[in-house]
This record gives structure tokens, sequence and C-alpha cells, in this order.
């Protein structure tokens, strides 16, 4: 099934709520939806975490302001979603929601794809991009889409957490919770940042018009709260006052208990490890690395405890206002401070006519860039000996960054493409007037002409001055390899900010280009419109996506 199509109605006033629809499946004639009517919150006042009845909720008679087939009011807001499963089954999912063109949304509510999870259950997110009823935050919810066709009395435990990726300080804005989903409660809401901070591009959430979601769910099994049996969480405080006994796992058999230790609940992190390594007869506490017990899953949390990260025991015990009594351990090669300071970046590179290679390249957060590159020299086979290489970040198919040489890796986001290329002679002799400008495959959208949609590997180009479209086609036909047959049928656009402007072959592009630093975020670049069958390829950098690819070079 094609991703949902989230179209806005206008309600009458004093109403709340807003309707999608979503076509049933590929087969069905067009224009056959279903309709969801989502409740909203009765007032302004209502916290995140709350839960949105939908029993005995009817849609709104919207007289006449329904959208219809032939007269829209508003266009229709299209998201790309991709999810995939954890290791243990289908009982976790991981969920990615990219929305592009987020400033031009004029839908007063959207949702992503629908995922299965657990028995048949239908999960996706539903997101309000303006806020609602006067509030000015973003909110995002956790959904069972299917929840009318469930079975009187469903109900479904689950683990869930909602992020909003931000890419300046490489990091996510994570709301977390547990839930008992039901036909009562068949959605659960997160209130995020004010908008006005979501839409600064100084804060990072908003990168080339393009927001991150990330959503974790995992299904848990109905849990005693009272059970020591199944859970472990009877208190040992209550008979030993500030004593604690803690049960230590090896995070290799998190199932087994190993052994048992007995602290102070104020303890703090020194001392634990300290007891710990005692205990194994290790000579340095420092390589031991701790992670916390997750209540609900039963299971070790997804991430580590970090160095001093907690100040007493009793931090590294409570999840959720449950206090556990068990800890894993794991003894690791090196100390905890020292990896932890450590910084491993994954970078592309494509000498030409040699296929795509992903190096994997670690060292500590304060070496610079030209430490990555030179460490990169000493792996690939350069064109010369005296090649000089360059660094730069990939997001959304277009050239987010240049990297300064110096600046250092421990600021750069592991999470984007990174993709290191050798720098053309031509670029290191500009004349006066010259520039490099940033070049983007594209095509538009069928679902709105209106739009474009990147894809392809972007390049960097020099535009000479005085310089012709003709002239600089011929170059980009050439540098590409590109068939004369089908580069007749390819177009170019000046596009700015996702809108094109296209050209003829008689305009000079030195004329048509704003000025920019080349190692800002270029809103601006020379777009070659043509389909995307089999994208080509540029002969020095040759990187559609990381992950999708076979080769991965450890150092």
């Amino acid at each position: 099934m094609e991703d949902p199509v989230v179209t806005s109605c206008t309600f009458p006033p004093r109403e709340v709520g807003f309707y999608v629809t979503e076509a049933d499946s590929d087969e069905e004639p067009e224009g056959t939806q279903q309709e969801y009517y989502v409740d909203m919150p009765d007032t302004d006042e209502e916290l995140e975490g709350t839960h949105h009845t939908t029993e005995d909720t009817q849609p709104m008679e919207l007289e006449g302001t329904q959208p219809t087939e032939d007269e829209p009011t508003e266009d229709p807001v299209f998201t790309s979603c991709t999810y995939e499963y954890e290791v243990d089954g289908p009982t976790s999912v991981r969920l990615t929601w990219t929305i592009e063109n987020f400033s031009r949304l004029n839908a007063m509510g959207l949702y992503s794809g629908s995922f299965s999870l657990g028995r048949g259950y239908q999960w996706r997110l539903i997101m309000f991009p303006k806020g609602y009823k006067g509030d000015d935050h973003l909110w995002i919810y956790l959904d069972v889409a299917d929840y009318s066709e469930l079975p009187s009395g469903w109900i479904v435990d689950a683990l869930f957490s909602i992020s909003v990726f931000n890419h300046i300080q490489d990091e996510m804005t994570k709301k977390e919770c547990y839930h008992k989903f039901n036909e009562r409660e068949s959605n659960w809401d997160f209130k995020f940042m004010p908008l006005i901070e979501l839409n600064d591009p100084n804060r990072g959430f908003l990168v080339f018009d393009t927001i991150v979601v990330e959503a974790t769910v995992t299904l848990c099994e109905m849990i005693d709260y009272d059970s020591k049996k199944e859970t472990g969480y009877v208190r040992h405080y209550q008979a030993h006052g500030s004593q604690v006994i803690v049960r230590f796992r090896s995070l290799e058999k998190p199932s087994e208990d190993e052994f048992t230790l007995e602290f102070s609940k104020e303890d703090n992190y020194d001392k634990v490890i300290q007891s710990v390594a005692r205990y194994l007869g290790l000579d340095d506490p420092l390589k031991i690395r701790l992670t916390s017990h997750n209540y609900f899953t039963q299971c070790p949390m997804l991430h580590p405890i970090k160095y001093r990260g907690v100040r007493h025991l009793l931090d590294m015990l409570i999840h959720h206002s449950q206090v556990s009594d068990i800890l894993y351990y794991e003894v690791l090669d090196i100390q905890l401070p020292k990896l932890e300071d450590l910084k491993t970046l994954k970078v592309a590179f494509c000498p030409a006519k040699i296929g795509v290679t992903i190096y994997t390249i670690t060292l500590t957060n304060q070496s610079t860039v030209m430490d990555v590159l030179d460490d990169l020299k000493t792996k690939v086979e350069l064109s010369h000996p005296d090649a000089e290489l360059r660094l730069l970040e990939i997001f959304c198919h277009k050239i987010r960054k240049i990297f300064p040489s110096q600046e250092r890796i421990g600021t750069i986001d592991h999470h984007m493409t990174l993709r290191a290329e050798e720098i053309p002679e031509e670029e290191k002799n500009l004349g006066r007037h010259d520039r490099l400008i940033h070049a983007c495959h594209f095509m538009h959208t069928t679902q709105n002409e209106a739009l474009v949609t990147n894809f392809g590997e972007p390049f960097i180009l020099v535009l000479h001055e005085g310089e012709i479209l003709a002239e600089i086609k011929a170059r980009i036909r050439k540098k590409l390899q590109v068939l004369d047959e089908e580069f007749l049928k390819w177009k170019f656009a000046l596009v700015s900010r996702g809108y094109p402007k296209y050209l003829e072959d008689s305009d000079i592009l030195s004329k048509c280009f704003e000025k920019s630093e080349v190692c800002s975020d270029w809103e601006q670049y020379l777009g070659m419109e043509h389909t995307d069958n089999n994208a080509p390829k540029c002969p020095n950098s040759s990187i559609l996506n990381p992950s999708k690819l076979e080769k991965d070079k450890a150092p």
C-alpha cells in the first residue's frame, strides 16, 4: 500500500479534531478511501502523556467543508516512512519518519504509514505540525490505527518512545512512556518543543526544510507489578533500610544471575565499579561498563550507563519510578572514559572506475577532519600521491556541508552520510570571479507538481564568469558520462528552497546564483530534472546510501 495521504478540512467553530483518508489497497479503484477521525484534547490545559478516548466518538458534520476530488481545500500532504524490525522477532520495531517541505505543510494533521506489530495490531504516528486549538507546540501521537476493527476488550502493553532529531546537536529530543493501549485509550501523545523553536533553522530540527522523527515500540507481556518471581522488583530496601543487594548478570547472558553484592543505595558510581572489578579479580575498574535493567521488557536497557553518568547506585536501578535489583556488566578491552572519547565515522569513498567502499574510521573526539582524511589516505588508492581530499556531509541527496579541515570530529553528526572525494584540479585554480555551486538531480512528485524530490548523488561544479547554461551542460554530460540521446531529455533549473525556475541554454548562470559561502547550507542549486530509472553516477563520488552498500571496510 502506498504511503497514506492526509487532507485537512476547515472545521466549524468550537470543534476539534481532523479527518484523514487512506486508500484501502493498491487494487481498489481510485477514490475508494477509508475515513478516520482523530479526537483532540477538550482543553488547552491537558498535559503531555494524556490519552484521548475513542469510545463513542462520532465524526463531525462538516456542512460543506469536506474536500472533494475536484476542489480540494488544500494540497494533500505526502510523507515518506521506513521501518525495520529489531533482532528479537516481531515484538519491537523502530520507525523513521522523514517529512520533507515541512514549512509548506497546510494540513493541520498528518500521519505516517502504518506498520504491523503484535497480533495483527496496526500502528502509526500522528503529528500536528501547526499545534492545535491555540497551542503553539509540536504534538506527536502513537496510535493503534485499526482500533475500531479489533475485538471488544482488546488490550496491548507497549513501551515506546518518540524522538525528533536535532542535526546540529547530533541528538534526539526524546519522550518515552509505558502505556496499556485499549479500546478506550487507543492512542497516546507527547508535547514537544514550541513551534517557533522547531521552525528556527539555527536550532537544528529542520534541515533543508526536512524533519526526521524516530519512534521505537516494544510490546510487553502483562506485568504483575507485585510479583517478585516475574520481575524481581520486591524491594530489599524495606528489610535493610538503606542497604540493597544487587544481582549482577553478564551482558552476554542477560537472563542468568551470576553474583550478588551488597551496597548502600547512596554508594556512588566509583564505589560500584570498584566492587564489581574486585569481585571479578580485575585490576582496572575503569574497564567495567554497566547497563541498567528495563523494568517493562525485563531485558537490558538499549544504552549502557556512561562513565560517571549517574551519581548514586539508586539512579542506576530506577526505571520509570520502579526500582530494580538487577545490573548488567561487561568487561571492556580499554578503559571506558577512553572508549567514550572515541568517535567512529563511516566515510564513503569512490575513486574513478572503482565501486563505492565504506571505511570505518575511529579517532578521538578532539581529532580534526584533516586527521580523518589523513587516516583515509592510508586505506585508499588515490589518483596520484599528492591528491587532496575533502569531506562532505550529504542529506536528502543534497550537499549540506563541506567540512573545514580543522573542525573537530566531535561536532560531526554521525547519523549523516559522509563522503570523501578528491578535489579536482580545476577547483584549485579558480578565477577571481569563478565560484563553486551545488548540482543535484531531481524530479517532480506525481502527487504535487509544484514540489521537487531529490535523488542520486549531488556534486560540486565550477561556475566560470560569463558561462552560459549550454557550456555547463556540455561539461556535466562529460562528467557524468550520460549518453547524448538520454541527456537531450534532461531539463535544467535554478532550484531555490524547493521551487524550480527553468533555464534556457543562453542564460548566464553567474547572474542567476546568489552569493553564498561554500561551507554553509546551500538553499540554492543547479537542478537536473530527469527520471530516476538509473541515477547517473559522479565519477569521483558514487554514494547513494551507505547503509545499502555491500562493502564495509573496517580499519
